[in-house]
């Protein structure tokens, strides 16, 4: 899990060399595809794991870089990742991960009546591929299907190593299949796959969502992965973290899961294990409240301190927000939620974090929180008609020292930015 990074390359022994091919960048070019830096082949956490395709903290909401700075980082010797949208579907096949004696891609195929080397191909450095489509925004989908082992289906809030990087085992370059159709003319993923990788719906429960994958992420560094090895335990651990994520933190927990050597190989099972929490409507309900209770066990309190401390509510009054009413006390929590979290900036055209300054865009916004929603219909439509109280405002600015609201002057009106402790970006959109 995120242990202290050492993002240089590790000591010998040299071998692989590792190869990168920047020129296969450039399929990209032109068509809006997202990219964020990997650490280097052969980089190493503080325990000796290998994270050369993992990204850094925060890769999530920070600005994309475009394809000249990630050719930048490959001549440099630094992985890079696609930042998958919420249009973005790729296909993850693994050989590694496959049943003894069974290849699940022609089951696929056939069971679908589809061929997949109509998308566009990655070949991996370990003789896998990455199949590039699109579905329509906002859809959930699951990771795994359980009868297709090895096969993983990657969408919004996942990151796909970019052709060009090295893989860190092989040394090999990801290279775009010569043959395939180019990524600029990739097609939509066609229904009968949409309705097999499609989230189930499931009755959302009070607290669903309430962190972001980040906050879950470092929480879990309070908690020593190997002191879960009770399958019980771990389970209830697993399903905290689900619930408190409404299934968003897979990355983080399986990564901190496979932080114990005694589990250091069961990313697929691991993940498995986390998508069949999907389509779990009853039984019994785990919270967040289990985490928070293992790290004040583990003196660790000052981590949930990290993540519920500084509300906006004790940042700035209410009074300082004038489209702002809290709703009834007697009415949906989740609304009161969003309402205190969230404010929609109309000239930038993202939600922003009151807390953090994150930015969602309406689609990454309504792919976290529409399944909050159930049975309001669109959670969008919701906040622009009133119906979800967000507040509202034209610009944004930051300026030091000042109020969540600026009053007065130039910038009168104008949603502030700057937080005290400088945990917000100096992005100034007027």
């Amino acid at each position: 899990m995120p242990d202290k990074i050492t993002n240089k390359p590790s000591a010998p022994p040299k071998q692989p060399a590792f190869e990168f091919a920047p020129h296969e960048l450039e399929q990209f070019r032109g068509t809006g595809y997202e990219f964020v830096r990997l650490n280097v082949p052969n980089a190493l956490d503080a325990r000796g794991r290998p994270i050369g395709k993992a990204p850094g903290h925060g890769w999530r909401t920070t600005d994309p870089l475009d394809v000249d700075d990630a050719k930048e980082l490959l001549d440099g010797g630094t992985n890079v990742g696609v930042r998958l949208r919420d249009t973005d579907l790729v296909i993850d096949v693994d050989p590694r991960a496959f049943d003894e004696g069974d290849d699940p891609v022609p089951r696929l195929e056939a069971d679908l009546g589809i061929k997949l080397d109509k998308w566009p191909k990655v070949e991996t450095g370990s003789d896998g591929s990455h199949y590039y489509m699109t579905l329509p925004a906002g859809t959930l989908v699951q990771d795994t299907v359980e009868a297709y082992p090895g096969i993983e289906f990657k969408a919004h809030g996942r990151q796909m190593v970019a052709p060009g990087s090295s893989h860190p085992a092989t040394g090999r370059p990801y290279r775009w299949d010569p043959l395939a159709e180019p990524v600029a003319g990739t097609s939509p993923a066609p229904n009968v796959l949409i309705d097999l990788i499609r989230r189930p719906d499931v009755a959302a429960s009070v607290g669903a969502g309430e962190f972001e994958p980040e906050q879950i992420e470092l929480m879990l560094t309070g908690l020593d992965a190997s002191n879960y090895r009770d399958q019980s335990k771990w389970l209830e651990m697993m399903m905290a973290c689900h619930h408190a994520s409404a299934g968003e933190a897979r990355e983080e927990f399986i990564a901190w899961s496979t932080s114990d050597p005694e589990y250091a190989d069961d990313e697929y099972v691991i993940g498995r294990r986390w998508d069949s929490l999907h389509g779990d409507d009853g039984g019994k309900r785990v919270t967040v409240r289990t985490l928070f209770k293992a790290l004040y066990d583990a003196d660790h309190a000052d981590l949930v301190e990290a993540v519920t401390r500084s509300t906006p509510l004790e940042d700035f009054p209410i009074g300082d927000l004038p489209d702002w009413s809290p709703p009834d006390s007697s009415g949906d929590r989740r609304i009161h939620a969003l309402a205190e979290k969230w404010v929609w900036v109309t000239k930038a055209e993202q939600f922003v974090s009151r807390r953090d300054c994150q930015r969602l865009s309406p689609f990454q916004f309504k792919s976290h929180y529409q399944h909050l929603w159930k049975g309001k219909g669109d959670i969008l439509a919701s906040v622009w008609n009133g119906k979800l109280p967000i507040s509202k405002y034209a610009h944004c600015v930051y300026v030091p020292g000042d109020g969540e609201v600026i009053a007065g002057g130039k910038w009168d009106g104008a949603y502030n930015t700057w937080r005290k402790g400088g945990s917000c970006p100096s992005r100034t959109t007027r």
